[in-house]
């Protein structure tokens, strides 16, 4: 990379605390001073705004997205790396073929994935996820250098150069920014705010509901786990998070000796700046972190608390830029993030910048990013979590009653956020007290939902390689397992005939229970993978689904918003595309059709009172014109009680 940005790398480094609790483990030519003004290239609404009210040398910061490398390549490059230096075979690499190589393979079902599961082991996934990262950091790194040089922009005025997307943030005057216009090796521009992304407590989200209350006892949460599933399938199949890497990024982390609520080795890094972690008991960051990976035993009194994976190791990043931050954990191998905070100076129930960077990291580099909707209400879903890729929560009780200040979007056009919800309502946990001897309080949010949900998908990604490796595939498995509670509406949410969204605005697909998603993928097997080329209109599904008349039957698809151009890699026009649309479409046995679409998401789904078991015909039927080559997609079907 050009020297300042090694020099910005270097005063990430000088100004955070960097520690381990445990054991961490051809240059391309772009030409320059271009004078053919691309007209694919965007300047959002924000910055035209900022651009209206400054003279032509005053700067401001801007998010610019340029020419992406070359994704086959990197993938070839993988397999390659995996085969030579690490003995993989042709058979263990058609895992990376799921995702990867939609030219030589378009579909993956139970038998093929069940295959590939019993090849690849826990510790093989982890070897593929850090190869594959490697050598893509590598690529942005020399891709996004090579570019800046292209644009004869100071040094100086670099802020930072992404190392995992075709990403470049900069200080610029307006006619730098006119003349980036007409770069053909740039996308699209945007105002970047910093402040709204920096891991800061008070800006990001909402302190007066995690405010506490007093309890005569100590009453450790349990309720919560129980009525997702989380419980069971910790104490009874044993998924405890063993091997899973998961990111925490939240503000501040508390740092204390009297500490008691974990394992003595769940913390492998902490990434944070000097204010990121205090002296304290408790903090915010540590109670999100509990819910998660909390381990507790009162000697004196008895008293027990377990969270949802206490085995699991945490990757802590707090009061620093969220794009390094998570670059951070990306280098670390982590397989889910957390995101209990709100990010992005987009606006609420806005899709930008923030959002487009989080969908192209959860697209390329095999993560599942599960962030909180926020504590807003009615369309205040932060920008950052309305990322098409991502998961977005939602707060309910554990009686599935969605939480009066809970966010959503209500507004048409946009894609439905929060995805699901889950119990976030009064959690009394180890880490609710100010010191070891205190007795502990009831705190409340979305903040609390969320890694409710994240320590469900660490258990999915113990459960299988596949699902590590495939964050669409989890998200449908997540989605179609949800429960229908009493407080949903039941006409938007069931299909009964012809078509509706079976997606409530407010709470998703519906409350959280993993053990479902686990029965779909493990025991009743209803699931498939694979890609959808830009020629091809109607993806054909069969399956055999063992559902007795009465029972209620979920179908979820789930397909990606890759965020990279769609050409060549090296000619041609620059798109950065919007996301394919799809209907799902499904004719049980007897006859009876059932659809589902929903035309500004990449979710669709269908809920329906099963008439018998048997052969049910599910079909991706495209509704527009194709805007990307091929795109990676997931179907997954649950059968729950009525």
């Amino acid at each position: 990379m050009k020297k300042k940005t090694s020099l910005k790398y270097k005063s990430i480094l000088s100004c955070t605390l960097v520690f381990c609790l445990g054991s961490v483990g051809l240059a391309q030519a772009f030409p320059v001073n271009a004078t053919v003004t691309s007209p694919e290239v965007m300047i959002e609404s924000t910055l035209e705004q900022k651009l209206e009210e400054i003279s032509d040398s005053e700067r401001v910061d801007v998010s610019v997205w340029v020419k992406d490398i070359n994704q086959d390549e990197a993938k070839e490059k993988t397999k390659k790396t995996l085969m030579k230096e690490n003995g993989f075979s042709k058979e263990q690499l058609e895992i990376i073929d799921t995702d990867f190589l939609a030219s030589s393979v378009n579909n993956f079902d139970v038998e093929k994935i069940s295959k590939i599961d019993a090849a690849v082991s826990a510790d093989e996934s982890e070897i593929i996820i850090e190869e594959e990262r490697e050598i893509s950091s590598k690529m942005y790194e020399e891709n996004n250098s090579n570019i800046f040089d292209s644009f004869n922009i100071d040094d100086d005025n670099l802020i930072y150069s992404c190392k995992y997307a075709p990403n470049i943030l900069m200080s610029l005057t307006k006619n730098e920014i006119h003349s980036l216009c007409k770069n053909p090796n740039v996308t699209d521009i945007y105002y970047y705010d910093e402040e709204a992304e920096s891991l800061i407590n008070e800006q990001n989200f909402d302190t007066t509901l995690n405010s506490v209350s007093s309890t005569s006892t100590y009453n450790f949460t349990t309720e919560q786990y129980d009525v997702t599933g989380i419980s069971e399938m910790r104490d009874t199949f044993g998924f405890t998070g063993s091997g899973i890497k998961i990111g925490i990024i939240d503000f501040p982390f508390a740092n204390s000796s009297e500490i008691d609520y974990f394992n003595e080795d769940t913390f492998a890094l902490y990434y944070c700046s000097s204010n990121g972690i205090i002296d304290s008991y408790s903090s915010h960051g540590n109670c999100v972190s509990c819910i998660i990976a909390g381990n507790y035993l009162n000697s004196t009194t008895g008293d027990t608390f377990v969270g949802a994976v206490p085995d699991a190791k945490l990757y802590a990043t707090a009061g620093i830029d969220f794009r390094s931050a998570l670059e951070v954990l990306l280098d670390n191998g982590v397989n889910v993030i957390n995101s209990s905070m709100i990010f992005g100076g987009d606006g609420n129930n806005n899709y930008g910048d923030t959002a487009k960077w989080i969908d192209h990291i959860v697209s390329q580099h095999n993560v599942t990013y599960v962030g909180a909707a926020g504590n807003g209400g009615e369309n205040g879903v932060g920008s950052g979590q309305m990322g098409y890729n991502s998961i977005a929560v939602g707060c309910c009780n554990n009686n599935g009653t969605l939480a009066g200040y809970s966010s959503y979007t209500n507004t048409d056009g946009k894609n439905y956020k929060p995805d699901l919800v889950a119990p976030g309502v009064s959690f009394v946990l180890p880490a609710t007290r100010d010191s070891s001897t205190e007795t502990p309080s009831a705190s409340s949010g979305t903040s609390f939902s969320s890694p409710m949900v994240t320590g469900a998908v660490a258990q999915l990604c113990q459960i299988s390689s596949s699902l590590k490796l495939n964050p669409r595939l989890i998200k449908a498995v997540l989605l179609a397992g949800t429960k229908i509670t009493d407080s949903m509406n039941e006409d938007e949410v069931i299909t009964q005939t012809g078509g509706n969204i079976a997606l409530s605005k407010q709470y998703g697909s519906g409350m959280l229970n993993v053990i479902n998603s686990y029965a779909l993928y493990s025991v009743r097997k209803n699931y498939s993978s694979g890609f959808i080329a830009s020629t091809t209109n109607t993806v054909t599904k069969t399956m055999n689904i063992n559902a007795s008349s009465g029972k209620l039957v979920r179908l979820c698809a789930v397909w990606d918003k890759p965020n990279t151009v769609s050409d060549s890699h090296s000619s041609g026009t620059i798109t950065s595309p919007n996301i394919d649309t799809f209907m799902l479409k499904v004719t049980a046995p007897n006859g009876s059709i059932y659809t589902s679409y929903y035309a500004y998401d990449n979710k669709s789904m269908v809920s329906f009172i099963s008439s018998g078991s048997g052969i049910y015909t599910i079909q991706l039927i495209r509704q527009d014109t194709a805007v990307n080559n091929s795109i990676s997609y997931a179907l997954v079907a649950s059968v729950q009680n009525s």
